[in-house]
């Protein structure tokens, strides 16, 4: 027997499963939140899986319901082109856009890519800066969607990778490590002198900078060695790893504002799935051309 899954259901899961909880879903797709829990409740039944595992801090998915929103996304994005070829839908006001740096040159192109096929005159403006800052000015309406990161735990985490070391493996030979950083605030600068200190590790600061340029330019010109997410890496620019130094893990987070428009739900959606895709290290994505789908 053929079982068709409404498109609605699944623009639901993927609410939720963004969310992670049932009543920011709700609020976000502009449902109640007992409607919301019966629209689960019905794909449940017609999936005949356990799609959720549900405790106090909100929903979490399966493995199953991991398998069943990867379908759902890939069936909603081709629903969704199709609208939009023929309708030639259109945003009203620019989409507000606010990131880390760390993601500007990773995500931009390949997500600027998808949403421009869906929309004929897509409107952008696009913020970088720190997360507290870009939390404030989504808290203050001037934000649609914000990329930041948190502690591993965010409801709002995509992925938690892993911190590491980034740099030329000869400067782990030096009496003293040079270090690059970021300027402060930043998790990365603060986890890395932790994690030295507390591993007796001595180290100078060589270089410190609010542009995260001059700070991957310096590590691929073998000045230093600094701190940041897996995925950050180049070619030629190896993860190291200091004996005694353990780092910890770092959530990449998506946030939205709430009742957002389709175009801009749809635009966030992308951005999560950039992220996923992104969890490899960035010279591995270049080869793999991220930006067909």
């Amino acid at each position: 027997m053929t079982i068709n899954l409404p498109i609605e259901l699944l623009r639901s899961l993927v609410a939720v499963a963004d969310a992670g909880t049932m009543s920011r879903a709700a609020r976000q797709i502009s449902l109640t939140q007992s409607a919301l829990s019966l629209q689960m409740k019905r794909l449940c039944e017609l999936t005949q899986l356990q799609v959720f595992n549900r405790h106090s801090r909100g929903v979490t998915l399966t493995p199953e319901g991991k398998q069943l929103l990867a379908y759902a996304r890939a069936i909603l994005a081709l629903n969704d082109q199709a609208v939009a070829s023929f309708a030639g839908e259109t945003l009203a006001v620019p989409a507000r856009i606010g990131m880390v740096q760390d993601f500007a040159d990773q995500l931009l192109e390949g997500v600027l890519t998808r949403f421009a096929r869906l929309h004929r005159t897509p409107q952008l403006q696009v913020r970088i800066g720190y997360t507290s800052e870009l939390l404030t000015l989504l808290s203050g309406g001037v934000l649609d969607i914000v990329i930041g990161l948190s502690e591993p735990g965010d409801p709002a985490a995509v992925i938690t990778p892993r911190m590491t070391w980034l740099g030329h493996a000869r400067l782990l030979d030096e009496p003293r490590l040079p270090l690059a950083l970021m300027e402060g605030p930043c998790m990365f600068r603060d986890a890395a002198l932790r994690a030295l200190d507390e591993g007796g590790v001595p180290y100078d600061i060589i270089l410190e900078t609010a542009s995260i340029s001059v700070l991957r330019a310096a590590l691929n010109a073998g000045l230093a060695i600094s701190c940041r997410a897996e995925n950050f890496a180049t070619r030629g620019l190896p993860l190291l790893e200091i004996a005694g130094v353990s780092l910890p893990h770092v959530a990449v987070t998506v946030r939205t504002a709430t009742a957002l428009a389709q175009p801009l739900q749809r635009l966030a959606s992308f951005m999560r799935d950039a992220i996923l895709a992104g969890t490899e290290p960035m010279w591995k994505l270049e080869d793999a051309a991220f930006a067909s789908g």
